[in-house]
């Protein structure tokens, strides 16, 4: 019976060969389709911790409309879970070009932990083209992405505050030269962020080493937590091990903002009684 069944089904092929390779070309690509769609997303996900992980992207992004001194990082570093901490710099400014005024966001980069990889050297930058600053004047501009065109290299560009501000007050310089272009990890989509000058959005970025900031207070702060980068940034068991720092984090804030509060009060009060006097 076996048999038979067998001699019939190889008839029935030979007899409509066309007919049988055709359906069987359609089965393999759609099975081919479909382990192909089904891979893709985990081949992302790996793709991309793989790139979080090589270039140390943040785990924890702290921002305070107050910014952070020392007293703040000294509090943050005692957290025993933290690996990396980097206090950092930044601030948006107007970029002239040609005819257009575009924002940019300057972004502070520690040229001291660049060259020795420092477990502090968080989002590090990947250098495309150029060099890395060397002198004071010299910063880096972003990469060319498909919808935007870099800074050239060796070019100079002149930045201004976009209010009535100096921006001197808060740059050592107004004027830097582009030796190098660069990726950053922070701006892997094409969005740039928001500003509150000129057209309201961010078109690029530019990276200067921290020396060339002059702001009182750092405005954020960048963590990496021990044991993440063993863990794959899509599941759940780097949530459930983010969540107890993250609330250990919001304490701290509690605290260190009231504390803040009293520091700058009475700094003020300060100035006021000299004025008076």
């Amino acid at each position: 019976m076996k048999r038979s069944l067998l001699k019939d089904t190889f008839r029935e092929i030979k007899n409509s060969l066309g007919r049988f390779l055709a359906i069987f070309v359609i089965v393999a690509l759609g099975t081919g389709f479909f382990a192909g769609i089904k891979a893709t997303a985990p081949d992302m996900k790996n793709t991309a911790d793989k790139y979080f992980d090589d270039y140390r992207l943040m785990d924890f992004w702290l921002i305070s409309t107050l910014g952070f001194n020392e007293k703040d990082i000294e509090e943050i570093s005692k957290l025993e879970e933290i690996e990396g901490l980097a206090p950092s710099y930044s601030m948006d400014a107007i970029f002239e070009d040609g005819d257009n005024e575009k924002v940019v966001k300057l972004i502070s980069i520690p040229m001291d932990k660049v060259r020795n990889k420092d477990e502090d050297y968080i989002n590090r930058a990947k250098l495309v083209e150029g060099r890395f600053p060397e002198r004071p004047g010299e910063c880096l501009a972003e990469k060319n992405k498909l919808n935007m065109e870099s800074i050239p290299l060796g070019s100079t560009i002149k930045l201004n505050s976009g209010t009535e501000e100096d921006i001197l007050e808060n740059l050592e310089n107004d004027e830097y030269t582009v030796v190098g272009l660069v990726e950053n990890p922070l701006y892997i989509a094409f969005d740039r962020g928001t500003s509150t000058i000129g057209n309201g959005e961010v078109n690029s970025y530019i990276m200067l080493p921290e020396e060339e900031f002059k702001l009182p207070v750092y405005t954020e702060v960048y963590l990496t937590v021990k044991g993440a980068r063993e863990i794959l940034s899509f599941n759940k068991e780097y949530d459930y091990l983010l969540r107890p720092i993250k609330k250990d984090l919001e304490n701290i804030g509690d605290l260190r903002k009231e504390a803040r509060y009293e520091e700058i009060k009475e700094e003020v009060n300060e100035k006021l009684e000299k004025g008076r006097k």
